[in-house]
């Protein structure tokens, strides 16, 4: 079982099918919960073995985008001591960015 903790400290048990490498049992009940929709991103920060701590960054958050029109949010990537900061959308593609082959069982 996963634990899964929000930003409120709010506490939501899941199943963790390793052969799939997902969560199952609990994990729909939290993603209603949290009202996610599809483009939110869900990041999880491994806390102990068996918690992690969610953070969800929405997709359409109008509670902070001071621009008023555009729901668009702008991702910088902090730099490394011998970078400047760029924007995302500035960032060049991985070369090894297609889909991975999945091996088959054995």
């Amino acid at each position: 079982m996963i634990t899964l903790v929000d930003e409120n400290e709010d506490e939501s048990v899941t199943k963790y099918l390793a052969d799939k490498n997902g969560l199952s049992g609990g994990w729909r009940g939290f993603a209603i919960d949290h009202q996610l929709v599809d483009g939110d991103a869900v990041v999880f920060h491994l806390i102990n073995p068996t918690t992690f701590k969610v953070y969800i960054i929405r997709v359409n958050d109008e509670s902070n985008n001071g621009s008023g029109g555009s729901n668009e949010k702008e991702l910088v990537i902090k730099p490394n001591k011998n970078q400047e900061e760029k924007n995302v959308s500035e960032v060049p593609p991985l070369s090894n960015s297609g889909k991975r082959k999945r091996r088959g069982r054995k």
